[in-house]
């Protein structure tokens, strides 16, 4: 069996004292020294073969040094980009990180976070809660560090990352109103999770504010951020029978799912009804008609939820962080001129 390379071994190789390799390769001393010294030792280990010892820097640090991540839906785009944000930032941190789904369920989200507790995870991300969400009680009551990203709770007790909603909403209706838009429909997202309802009152709100009269009859309720929902929520908004010449959707899956059930009963999109997304989630400018949506900095949301959960366990007594990300209007060719 080959002898495991070690500090003094790197620093050998380099001519440098064990104590620069140490601080080089410890993400919380290595700004200690410049970035060439840093790359040299770390090109050095990747060279020799150096593996880190994880277990003992955790034992001497008194942390497992690693994080739970628990995310609704692995199937909703929205989800991977952030958790690919969180996974970036915590490696380069040394730290290590363990994902689980649940399935927008809020007891299954209680099971993993206690599976994961007494796996000895130093603190949780969450982008799973609901508006009032067990998971999140459990961890306040064990004072175990949690944010939560993207989803998040009413009740102010933890760090949260969000998304701007009224800014999204409004960027989406102000568009739709220059292309001369008046008759705006809304697919409303589940009630019971933040980003729907937040949506759902930024619509109402927007509308009064520029003086359009809300019209119940454009206002239909889908039961989850999927495809299907949009479809049945196109349906239901279809049998109403009041006319509308645009569609804000809470969600990109949502928003392909009304152009599928639009185009299913014979109207066009963009040419009989405009349609607007929410999230922009992967892929979108390949569909037949590529959807107009509200861009949100997945990636970088998941960043910033790693980054606080680690000035959290290393401050804990720091005030509670709301971080809120601004979204962006990106169009497509799912909205046009209204011809009605």
């Amino acid at each position: 069996m080959a002898r495991k390379v070690t500090l003094k071994d790197i620093a050998e190789h380099l001519g440098v004292n064990t104590s620069t390799v140490s601080r080089a390769l410890n993400p919380e001393t290595s700004k200690m020294l410049t970035a060439e010294q840093n790359r040299r030792v770390r090109e050095a280990a990747d060279e020799l073969g150096y593996v880190q010892n994880t277990m003992a820097y955790a034992l001497k640090k008194g942390r497992s040094m690693t994080i739970g991540v628990i995310v609704p839906d692995l199937m909703n785009p929205v989800f991977p980009p952030i958790v690919k944000g969180v996974m970036n930032h915590l490696n380069k941190q040394s730290y290590t990180s363990i994902i689980a789904y649940s399935e927008n369920d809020i007891d299954l989200a209680l099971t993993e976070i206690k599976r994961m507790k007494g796996r000895q995870v130093d603190g949780f991300i969450l982008a799973s809660p609901f508006r009032e969400d067990a998971s999140v009680d459990y961890c306040i009551e064990h004072k175990i560090p949690v944010i939560t990203v993207h989803r998040t709770v009413d009740k102010n007790v933890v760090d949260k990352i969000v998304i701007d909603n009224e800014s999204g909403m409004q960027q989406a209706l102000e568009h739709l109103l220059l292309l001369g838009h008046r008759r705006i429909a809304l697919i409303a997202a589940p009630q019971n999770i933040s980003d729907g309802y937040q949506r759902y009152w930024a619509y109402r709100n927007l509308l009064t504010e520029n003086g359009i009269e809300i019209d119940e009859d454009l206002i239909v309720q889908a039961d989850a951020f999927s495809l299907e929902a949009g479809r049945e929520a196109t349906r239901e908004l279809l049998a109403r029978g009041a006319s509308f010449t645009a569609v804000i959707a809470s969600n990109d899956l949502i928003g392909i799912g009304c152009i599928e059930e639009l185009e299913k009963q014979n109207l066009r999109c963009p040419d009989d009804v405009s349609v607007v997304g929410f999230n922009n989630m992967p892929y979108l400018d390949q569909f037949r008609v590529p959807l107009t949506t509200i861009d949100i900095p997945r990636a970088r949301m998941g960043e910033k939820a790693a980054k606080l959960i680690l000035e959290r366990l290393k401050n804990p007594d720091m005030p509670l962080q709301h971080i809120v990300l601004e979204p962006r209007l990106l169009v497509r060719r799912s909205t046009a001129l209204c011809k009605g």
